[in-house]
């Protein structure tokens, strides 16, 4: 979940979603 958390943080939103900050 730790992955999920760092990118939530630097998109400021679950909403964006971890698949775009691996894209």
């Amino acid at each position: 979940m730790q992955s999920k958390d760092e990118n939530s943080s630097l998109l400021g939103g679950e909403a964006a979603g971890p698949s775009q900050e691996v894209s």
